[in-house]
């Protein structure tokens, strides 16, 4: 995981991270969060989904529909690489997002994940 540098958080609880993918959580410390993610299709997408955040890619895709739908949100923002990926988190106030190999550039980090997977 990779985060903005403007966001204070150097590790975060898996359960935080699970409401940040799924819309529920926004912001945090007061900094509004920009969630962005690869292609749902993307075999890293569904990696993160299962390995990471402990869910299917058409759950945390049902959770995106209900938290638009709602209108709690317009949804995450989908990148089409892990180029963008990098350069969008590094580039935009509160970015957050993966990759599949840990990487830093200018203006953001690795974000840690405190406890396991269910």
């Amino acid at each position: 995981m990779v985060i903005n540098d403007s966001i204070a958080e150097t590790a975060l609880p898996i359960a935080t991270i699970r409401a940040i993918f799924s819309l529920r959580v926004q912001a945090l410390d007061g900094q509004k969060l920009t969630v962005f993610v690869l292609d749902p299709r993307d075999p890293v997408h569904a990696s993160f989904s299962k390995d990471v955040l402990g869910v299917f890619p058409y759950q945390l895709q049902s959770a995106w529909d209900r938290s638009v739908f709602s209108g709690a949100s317009s949804g995450p923002v989908v990148v089409n690489s892990e180029t963008e990926m990098l350069r969008r988190v590094s580039t935009t106030a509160g970015g957050i997002g993966y990759l599949s190999l840990p990487a830093a550039q200018e203006g953001m980090r690795i974000l840690n994940i405190q406890g396991g997977n269910p």
